[in-house]
Parts: structure tokens; sequence; C-alpha cells
């Protein structure tokens, strides 16, 4: 395995160091958007998960963060799973350990590095990475890393920032960009001068601290975004089946998808939305064909009006 550069290394040690004194997400409450009914949905109606078939497998949540995410794995498949959640934070490692005191059954946390797991090859059933490849220093390689522990069979899901949906944030980034390189506590004070209403709301609505927030979106010095037809490219390049997605980008799923997500939101009031839900039927029919150019497109720039910043993509490794 091949050492990162000197510069590389330096900055990972920069982002772990800010990680560990601003864990993120660290939710001080739960959303809806957040429940486990919710996730559980996603994975097997558009992800396409056979969550039945993890009883008693092992689940990789690599970059996990807080290990909200974990813990929801954990309670989702129950105690015949085993749950792994790595980061390479002990401040998010520390909180993730004092979640939910009250359950008995607990995912088992480790620090560590996405560019070098530590795991044996083929050792995993099914990974799990939210957020993480996209601010990593070497996404390639990390994948690469998660593929190599990754056994055949096994299941994959990435997600990542849009590269579209985020434009917007992506300007403000460079606008920072500008002004400040490196200096990874300039850079937070930055974005909230200069944008602060719009990561207050956002931290309102994510329901995370408000200087997590700033360092998370402004601090890292490396930002990475992309569409679902890059990580399709990457799953060929590596031999994995895409499965599905979540928001979908089939025009088949489009109906089912509007209607989860009318629920989930309570918008009664959202004509738009009613009459979409007229005119799209609800269907579960799909394919784990990778969607066509022009669906991908065409729904991706849906994603980009509505500014989607996260899309999910599942597959399998043959």
């Amino acid at each position: 395995m091949n050492s990162p550069a000197p510069s590389e290394t330096e900055l990972a040690q920069s982002v772990r160091a800010m990680y560990n004194e601003h864990p993120f997400p660290n939710y001080y409450s739960h959303l809806p958007s957040q429940s486990d009914e919710r996730f559980r949905y996603i994975f097997t109606k558009f992800l396409h998960l056979p969550l039945e078939a993890f009883q008693g497998k092992i689940i990789f949540d690599a970059g996990c963060g807080t290990g909200e995410n974990t813990w929801a794995w954990q309670r989702i498949l129950g105690s015949s799973a085993e749950i792994i959640g790595l980061d390479q934070s002990e401040g998010s490692i520390r909180i993730a350990h004092g979640n939910y005191p009250e359950q008995t059954m607990r995912p088992d946390f480790v620090i560590g590095s996405l560019l070098d797991l530590g795991l044996a090859d083929n050792s995993v059933d099914a990974i799990y990475c939210s957020g993480v490849l996209v601010a990593v220093t070497e996404p390639w390689h990390a994948y690469q890393e998660l593929v190599r522990v990754l056994k055949p069979g096994g299941y994959i899901v990435l997600i990542m920032y849009h590269r579209y949906g985020r434009a917007l944030h992506g300007m403000r980034r460079a606008v920072v960009d500008l002004l400040e390189k490196k200096d990874i506590n300039r850079r937070a004070q930055l974005g909230g001068k200069l944008f602060g209403r719009s990561m207050k709301k956002l931290s309102a609505q994510a329901h995370s601290p408000y200087e997590g927030v700033l360092y998370d979106q402004f601090g890292l010095p490396c930002e990475s975004r992309y569409t679902v037809g890059q990580v399709c490219k990457w799953y060929r390049k590596a031999n994995i089946h895409y499965i599905g997605s979540w928001p979908p980008v089939e025009w088949s799923q489009f109906g089912k998808a509007l209607r989860f997500s009318y629920h989930l939101s309570g918008q009664r009031n959202a004509p738009l939305k009613r009459l979409l839900i007229r005119i799209f039927p609800d269907m579960d029919k799909y394919s784990t064909r990778v969607p066509s150019v022009f669906s991908r497109a065409s729904m991706q720039l849906l994603w980009a009006f509505g500014q989607q910043q996260l899309f999910a993509v599942s597959g399998r490794k043959e």
C-alpha cells in the first residue's frame, strides 16, 4: 500500500484533530428523517438491500462519526448481526459509545482511518459509508480499501455529495477558499461570518450544534462532489453490480419516492406535490441495471433544482 504524500498526511492529521475537537453530527435530538422506520424503508424499497439476509453478518459503518447511523443499524438488525463503527476521531467515538445508554445491544466502535482499515481482505458482509469519501484526502484510495475488505457477494452503500445539488454550497466554499486555503479554524470562522444565517438554519434543521456545522461545512480544505454516473463507474471498476439509489434515478420509482417524501414531510398543503402524485403512479417495479444516461441526467437535474446535496448508491460485489 502506498503511503500518502507528506502534505496529505499533514492534512489528514489536521482533519482528525478538527473532528476530535468538533465531533459531527452529534445530534442533540432526532428528526423523523433520522428514524429507524425511514432508514428501513429506504434500505429495502430504494437501495434494495435484503435486510433479512443480514442476520448473523458483519456490518461495517465506515467513517461512523458520532455513531447515529451505526446505532440505527444495530436496532434494525438486532442482536444477531455484528455492527462495527469506525472513525478516525477519538472525540466522535467517545460520543458514539455514550449514545443510547439504555440499549442492551451495542455496536463495536473502533478508532481507525479509511485509508488503512486494518481489516483482513474479504472480511465484512456489508459496508455503509455515509458522507465520508467526500471528505478524505484520497477518496479513490479509501474506496479501494472498502472494496478490499468487502466479501464477494457483499453489499456496499456509498452516500456522496451531489456535484450539482451542492453547487450553491460549493460556491460558498469557493469564497472561503479564496480567503483561506489551509487554516481550518480560520476557514470555519470565515464561513460563520460570511454565511452564518444559512449555517444557523442548517444547524436548526439538522439538530446539530452550530459550531460543529461550521467546521464540517467549511473547515475541511478538501471536499469532493460526484454524480451517480461517477459512482457507477467506480462500481464497475471494482466489479460491483449496481442495485439502486436514493433518491431514485429511475423514473419508474419517482411516484413511490414522491409519496414517501410527502408522507414524511407532512406538507399536506403542497399543491405541486399533490399534483405530481396524481400524475406518477406508485410502482414497485424496478431494475438493478444502471439507469440510462437520460434517466440519470433528468432526475439529477431535479436534484439540482431542489438542492439535494446527498445521494446514496447501493451495489453488490461480484
